[in-house]
């Protein structure tokens, strides 16, 4: 039970309140702003394929007191027409975005959009600290991108800062600031930078896409983010298993309720999604390591080394011992069953 209490206290609270306060993937580009420019091309969707990421600087700060953002600025402005990721890694603060005020936190994310106003505003006793890179996004003629319906969302939660701001702060590293002139010019440094930053929006897409399909319901929206972010919970720690009731309990449903919102949301039981999520990880054990068969077995939490090899069998159509000398051979993974 201890496990399951210190690990959900991580999310929680971000999962059942934060989720109310962000911006849905719904709230469509206002199509009134003045984005319709000569040599735009107005995009419902981004293919990323197809796609030119162009950095122009960044810069990764901890705000001053009494400092307040208000990006807005005429054409000629050097960012006024420019597309910028603001991730904040620390301190809290609020965004005034479609008349709606979103707070901010470490692992909030916005993608601003060219032309549009954003008025952030930090907490004097916690001061954010941010990294933001200004881009573009290029089409095959060269013409920048305007956000359509399709976009992906200017709100954004990315809970694993310590990945988004160390791909952040080398991003800023490799380009420089607006001051560095190194910005200016088309250095390998530059064009590792956009591979790093193309890396790191195309993720950002992906997880917006894969949650596009949540209830626009708020209540209904925040149990299906927990039970997405229970079933990662459970894929991050295959070896230490809580029970249905302790998730349950945790979660503050019934067991019956809990099992029934997290199978509709993740496709599977609790029970069977957890013994799957062993199972996934006893054959990347089995190909990767050296341990044995019952150290495989103990490290996921299984007491008995004969319904591991049971349950493997059940499950993937072979039992451990082959799955590890047939993989060797052919020095490939066997198919599950």
């Amino acid at each position: 039970m201890g496990w399951v209490a210190v690990s959900l206290s991580r999310f929680l609270w971000t999962d059942l309140h934060l989720s109310d306060m962000l911006v849905d993937k719904w709230t469509a580009f206002p199509r009134g702003q003045p984005l319709g420019k000569q040599g735009h091309c107005v995009a419902m969707a981004i293919d990323w394929n197809a796609v030119k990421v162009s950095i122009f600087w960044g810069e990764r700060v901890r705000c001053e007191p009494g400092w307040r953002l208000g990006r807005r600025g005429p054409e000629n402005s050097s960012v006024a027409w420019k597309f910028s990721l603001w991730y904040v890694w620390a301190g809290r603060g609020h965004v005034t975005l479609n008349n709606s005020l979103v707070p901010l936190q470490g692992g909030m994310c916005l993608w601003m959009r060219p032309g549009r106003t954003y008025l952030v505003e930090q907490n004097l006793e916690e001061r954010l600290g941010v990294s933001v890179v200004h881009f573009d996004l290029l089409d095959s003629a060269g013409r920048q991108l305007v956000p359509g319906d399709a976009f992906p969302p200017e709100v954004h939660d990315l809970p694993d800062v310590t990945f988004t701001d160390a791909v952040l702060k080398r991003v800023v590293e490799l380009v420089g600031t607006v001051h560095d002139e190194r910005w200016r010019v088309d250095s390998p440094d530059k064009q590792t930078a956009a591979l790093l930053f193309t890396g790191l929006l195309r993720d950002i897409d992906a997880r917006s896409d894969q949650l596009s399909y949540l209830s626009q319901d708020s209540s209904v929206r925040k149990r299906q983010h927990l039970m997405l972010r229970l079933a990662a919970l459970l894929r991050e720690n295959s070896g230490m298993m809580p029970s249905v009731r302790e998730l349950a309990d945790e979660a503050g449903y019934t067991a019956d309720h809990f099992a029934r919102v997290f199978e509709s949301v993740v496709g599977q039981s609790p029970q069977a999604y957890a013994v799957q999520v062993r199972i996934d990880r006893a054959r990347q054990l089995l190909l990767s390591t050296d341990l044995s068969i019952k150290e495989i077995a103990d490290a996921l939490g299984y007491q008995d080394v004969f319904f591991f090899s049971r349950q493997f069998k059940q499950k993937v159509g072979i039992p451990p011992s082959h799955y590890r000398r047939y993989a060797a051979e052919l020095s490939v993974q066997v198919p599950a069953k």
